[in-house]
């Protein structure tokens, strides 16, 4: 594969899914106390001492409870004392309120699919996946994979080796190919089988190169897996540079700083 289709098959790719990057704030650094606060209070302490008759504001007696005393802490969560006599109720309350109830306002099963393909999320996300199954959403996602694909398969066959892409219209491969996985979009899991997905999701699973290649290239000539082999993605990003996953929660390295 030449470096620049390399390139423009990750800018497409990356634009296609409608990526964007997040920016973390930095956390507000804490200042000290001023010497001109430190003197206004010991100004307030010493008045408090020569003039104990009445009942002033900045008297011991009147002043607000330092927090940073373990005598002073604020209002129990759960109690609704002060102090720490009592401790801290650490379960969970779980309402017990029927379904019908709630409204969704989110739903994915297969990774990639509500977020690519489909465009009026808020009917998806009300939907059910027995309306997958039915066909509810067919035409919008063959109108997404043909946009998809007119953007992508230049592309895909410009590489070296060149690529085959699967065919997007109704009753095309791409469809014929995805169907199994997302008409009812749910994540599927047989014990019977082996594990790996899209049978279950495992960790180390490469699950967006897999879903790209379902719908992007024809299976009946590249393996689902071409796309991970490549691979598109810095293989440390899965395992870290120890070479594995940690063996406690969350069971996930610290994210790469930029």
């Amino acid at each position: 594969m030449s470096p620049r289709s390399h390139s423009l098959l990750l800018l497409s790719l990356f634009l296609a899914a409608g990526c964007d990057g997040m920016l973390t704030s930095k956390p507000a650094e804490e200042t000290a106390p001023s010497d001109n606060n430190a003197m206004a209070n010991n100004a307030m302490a010493n008045n408090a001492m020569t003039n104990a008759s009445s009942p002033d504001m900045s008297s011991p007696n009147m002043s607000s409870p330092d927090m940073s005393s373990p005598n002073n802490s604020a209002p129990n969560a759960t109690t609704g004392n002060t102090g720490n006599t009592t401790p801290p109720d650490l379960s969970y309350l779980f309402r017990t309120d029927g379904f019908d109830t709630y409204a969704r306002v989110d739903r994915i099963g297969m990774p990639a699919v509500a977020t690519v393909l489909i465009e009026s999320k808020a009917a998806y996300n009300m939907a059910n996946p027995a309306q997958d199954a039915q066909g509810m959403f067919v035409g919008e996602l063959v109108a997404q994979l043909g946009v998809l694909h007119g953007k992508l398969d230049d592309d895909l066959a410009g590489l070296s080796p060149a690529l085959t892409p699967c065919t997007p219209q109704r009753g095309g491969t791409c469809l014929m190919q995805g169907a199994p996985l997302i008409a009812p979009d749910t994540l599927k899991l047989d014990t019977k089988k082996g594990a790996g997905f899209p049978n279950g999701r495992r960790l180390t699973d490469p699950v967006i190169d897999l879903t790209l290649a379902v719908i992007l290239l024809d299976l009946s000539e590249h393996d689902v897996d071409t796309f991970a082999k490549m691979p598109l993605n810095p293989p440390r990003n899965d395992l870290g540079a120890e070479g594995s996953f940690p063996t406690s929660f969350p069971y996930l390295h610290a994210p790469h700083m930029p």
